[in-house]
C-alpha cells in the first residue's frame, strides 16, 4: 500500500523563508491537513519528486516528450554540482530552461525549503489556503503530491 505525501516548495528553488515564517506555515499545514508536517531546509536545492505519480516529462517550450535517459544524464550532471546549476538546453527545440521548470506530468521541482505532510487526512484543494500559505512564506509555492 502506498503512502500519500504532500509537499509544498517555493517556486524559486533557492528561496528559504525566515525560521518564524516556516514554523507558522508548518503549523498551518498541520492543522489544515490533520497530519504531522515536517519543515526541511537544505544548503542546496534537492529534487522533490512525485514518486510513483511521475510518468512523463515534457519540454515546457514545445511540449515534446523528454527522453528519460537525457533527463537522467542532466540530473546526474547537475547533481555533481549539488544542483547549483539547473539550466538545460532542450534537445527537441533548443529552448533554454531549467530542470525545475520542465513540464512534469505531476508537479515536481527543486527546493531548499520543503514542507512535507505524510498521510494527510484532508484533501489539500479543500483544506489548504495556498494564498495564505504564500503570504506567510513570502513566495509562490508549488504543491507536489507524491505516492511511494
Amino acid at each position: 500500500m502506498s503512502t500519500p505525501v504532500i509537499r509544498y516548495i517555493p517556486e524559486d528553488p533557492g528561496y528559504v523563508a525566515s525560521p518564524a515564517a516556516i514554523e507558522i506555515a508548518r503549523a498551518m499545514l498541520e492543522q489544515a491537513l490533520g497530519a504531522p508536517t515536517i519543515a526541511t531546509v537544505t544548503d542546496a536545492p534537492t529534487f522533490v519528486d512525485p514518486g510513483q505519480n511521475l510518468d512523463i516529462i515534457r519540454c515546457p517550450a514545445c511540449g515534446e516528450e523528454v527522453d528519460l535517459g537525457w533527463w537522467q544524464e542532466r540530473m546526474a550532471k547537475s547533481g555533481e554540482g549539488g544542483f547549483a546549476h539547473l539550466e538545460v538546453a532542450m534537445p527537441c527545440c533548443g529552448a533554454q530552461t531549467t530542470l525545475h521548470d520542465l513540464d512534469y506530468d505531476r508537479p515536481a521541482g527543486f527546493a531548499r525549503l520543503v514542507l512535507e505532510v505524510q498521510g494527510p487526512q484532508a484533501e489539500p484543494d479543500e483544506a489548504v489556503d495556498e494564498a495564505a500559505l504564500e503570504r506567510v512564506l513570502g513566495c509562490v509555492v508549488r504543491r507536489v503530491e507524491a505516492r511511494y
